[in-house]
């Protein structure tokens, strides 16, 4: 799904060194050596080009989702983020017992169902389980080979979660990966009847693709989206909505690879409409593909 951080920023340091070349061109006295650097910057060029136009088109398809994510954040952000302020940023246990909060039903027991059906739409977007009553998420939850970060125990199915904000998945005892080893694990540990099954995610950033081939990839901005969707319609206010703002307002303006300029960008969004009568203009397209590259596909 994702780039690694700073992946892209490197690039497009790479193509203006590039471009500032093919500026230094001149019309004489130039060496076969120096034609070919110029040709080759050329090529460069036009992949660069088509590169953009791909940028464009998977922005294109995702325009009406960015829209709709740039008008929940502006409905749910605070104006001060303090979980940056208190030094929360990407430190991954206070992350995943955020996440166990904003899921956990006593947070608000009138969208607790609401909540964790959103949550698993949108992590787990093939997936047709829908639960009849809301769950507790387990942190920590020990295993022989290893501690997944969270997990939701329903009758018939289980979902875990492993949560990442820059580290990269280990090795378990048993020397597989984390996103391999827990579901078999958990599955041992509460003796499940094969019957059951066990699916598993790897939350990250910027939804970097997990071990399993048979793991889902999802980002902070993914749960944030569908959290701020699925609670827009419960009518909160005061200190609940207070509450789940400062998370939403921390994940999207942190916990992407765009950092703090992500909300900004959906501020240029709200201003646009993100249209071809009002385009954001080219150095808008690689931050929000970027934006789109961390975002779930839906089925």
């Amino acid at each position: 799904m994702g780039a690694a951080p700073g992946t892209l920023e490197r690039f497009r340091g790479l193509v203006e060194r590039c471009r500032s070349l093919s500026k230094a061109r001149d019309g004489g006295g130039r060496s076969r050596k120096g034609d070919e650097r110029i040709e080759g910057v050329a090529a460069f060029q036009g992949f660069l080009d088509r590169a953009s136009e791909l940028a464009l088109r998977a922005v294109a398809d995702r325009s009406a989702e960015i829209r709709e994510i740039a008008s929940l954040e502006a409905a749910w952000a605070v104006r001060h983020d303090l979980l940056a302020e208190a030094g929360l940023s990407f430190v991954e246990d206070a992350y995943t017992n955020l996440l166990a909060w904003m899921l956990r039903p006593a947070t608000h027991p009138a969208s607790a169902l609401r909540r964790q059906t959103a949550f698993l739409s949108q992590v787990w977007s093939g997936n047709t389980y829908a639960p009849d009553a809301p769950t507790e998420p387990l942190l920590q939850v020990w295993t022989e080979d290893g501690i997944p970060d969270l997990v939701l125990q329903y009758p018939s199915v289980v979902f875990v979660v492993e949560a990442k904000t820059g580290s990269e998945e280990h090795e378990t005892p048993d020397g597989d990966a984390q996103t391999v080893a827990y579901p078999s694990a958990l599955r041992k540990r509460w003796c499940l009847s094969p019957d059951v099954p066990a699916f598993m995610a790897l939350l990250s950033p910027d939804g970097r693709r997990a071990a399993s081939p048979d793991a889902v990839s999802c980002s902070y901005l993914d749960v944030s989206a569908a959290l701020m969707r699925a609670m827009e319609t419960e009518g909160l206010d005061g200190s609940d909505r207070v509450s789940f703002g400062l998370v939403f307002t921390h994940w999207i303006g942190h916990a992407t690879p765009l950092g703090d300029r992500l909300r900004p960008l959906l501020a240029r969004v709200r201003a646009t409409g993100l249209g071809a009568t009002a385009p954001m203009g080219a150095n808008a397209t690689i931050p929000l593909w970027q934006m789109v590259n961390c975002l779930s596909r839906r089925a």
